[in-house]
């Protein structure tokens, strides 16, 4: 009986504190992300002269690589981009597709679907959580006219929202009814706990700006 209750003890706990280690995972890699996604743009800013210098110090030190991808579970996590809703304080990284371990992240990018930027539908997926303001906890909130901002290596995406619908899961628009156009797709469950359907919002490209 003793036994018995040590494991009911140790379970009973492992319930309590698993919350607190799943935030702290998510808190982990998201600042992870974000402090080498900065780094690597700080690199691309430095003049060569200063490149040059700053390439001689890592070498005499060693460090883990900033190639922006790493691994959980086995599975790649490669970074795309941050995405950014000022209306529901939100940011998060966009991450390469939407696996476990990427959903416990950020948001990720379907397969199939347009990369960021690229001509077609661009599909983003995440858990709506049952914290609020946690992932796409608050992805209702958003209305048509609202920007929804991407930031890549590369590119600022400024997108604005022209549809926002519920849908059942085999509805979820996937594809870009006119193929020349950048589509942005934010995809994740509704209502919340029940789940039965989508909530889907969709938006284009207003501004492109580069970093």
């Amino acid at each position: 009986m003793k036994k018995v209750a040590n494991v009911l003890i140790v379970i009973g706990m492992l319930v309590f504190f698993y919350p607190l280690l799943d935030r702290a995972f998510t808190w982990y890699w998201q600042q992870r992300i974000f402090n080498e996604w900065k780094e690597s743009l700080a690199m691309e800013d430095l003049s060569p002269d200063e490149s040059d210098h700053v390439s001689t110090e890592i070498a005499e030190e060693p460090t883990e690589d900033v190639d922006l991808s790493d691994s959980f579970l086995g599975l790649d996590i490669i970074p795309l981009g941050i995405l950014e809703i000022e209306k529901i304080d939100l940011k998060i990284p966009v991450l390469k597709g939407a696996n476990l371990a990427n959903l416990k992240i950020g948001a990720g990018l379907l397969e199939d679907t347009a990369m960021i930027g690229a001509p077609g539908n661009t599909v983003l997926t995440a858990h709506r959580s049952y914290t609020y303001g946690r992932f796409f906890n608050r992805l209702d909130e958003i209305d048509i006219g609202d920007e929804i901002i991407i930031t890549t290596q590369e590119k600022i995406y400024r997108y604005v929202v022209y549809n926002k619908v519920i849908v059942k899961p085999a509805k979820i628009p996937m594809n870009a009814e006119d193929m020349e156009k950048d589509i942005l797709t934010l995809v994740t469950c509704h209502p919340i706990r029940v789940a039965t359907h989508r909530l889907v919002v969709q938006a284009t490209v207003e501004q492109e700006a580069v970093i």
